[in-house]
């Protein structure tokens, strides 16, 4: 993916705990929208992961819980962050983005790593990155940061219920438009397959939530 020029604002840079979240149970809500937000990426190819990401994934999911064991394997966890670097766009850093983090840490205060991760979405022209490390809905640079707790689940609709809108030719106000569209599996189905991000068949999709 090419540097800054034109501005990719239909592209969401995910951090860490969202690539987390996906395979950590003791929090279901944040699970299920990390899932879906995944699912859509694969769907509408909207996601890019920094190569920070995939090195923090690969560390924080072989690490131990409190309750003594980690959310995968060594084995899971490697088979994962291969799937990780298949099924998604990674970008990587370079000097250019090293010193727009460290021009970011200064005028925002934020952490080095922070300020590393943000420096991917503004050096590659994301418009949104979503996480949970900064303030919801501020724009640092040309960068707007979203949290995870703060997008579910206003900023989640069906894509059946937003198709049932746009059909009746209502149009939704700025601070209600959603972050991302669902795409629903059958309640009694996985939500997501652990080894794959890949769409379910036409056929099973979309369905209504409830």
């Amino acid at each position: 993916m090419e540097a800054r020029g034109t501005l990719h604002s239909w592209f969401l840079l995910i951090d860490t705990n969202i690539l987390v979240y996906r395979f950590d149970a003791r929090y279901p809500d944040k699970q299920h929208v990390a899932r879906e937000l995944l699912r859509k990426g694969v769907l509408q190819d909207s996601v890019r992961v920094p190569h920070q990401a995939i090195v923090e994934f690969m560390a924080v999911v072989t690490r131990l819980t409190p309750e003594r064991r980690p959310l995968l394997s060594a084995g899971e966890a490697r088979r994962e962050t291969e799937e990780l670097l298949t099924q998604f766009e990674v970008l990587y850093p370079n000097e250019a983005l090293v010193r727009t983090a460290l021009r970011g840490a200064a005028a925002y205060q934020l952490s080095w790593f922070d300020a590393h991760l943000w420096a991917y979405a503004e050096h590659y022209g994301l418009a949104e990155l979503i996480s949970e490390d900064f303030e919801h809905d501020r724009l640092y640079g040309s960068v707007r940061a979203k949290s995870v707790p703060l997008i579910c689940p206003t900023s989640i609709i069906t894509r059946s219920a937003l198709q049932d809108a746009l059909n009746e030719g209502c149009s939704l106000p700025s601070a209600c438009r959603p972050l991302f569209v669902v795409f629903c599996l059958p309640s009694s189905g996985p939500m997501l397959r652990q080894s794959s991000y890949r769409p379910a068949p036409a056929s099973r999709r979309p369905r209504s939530c409830r």
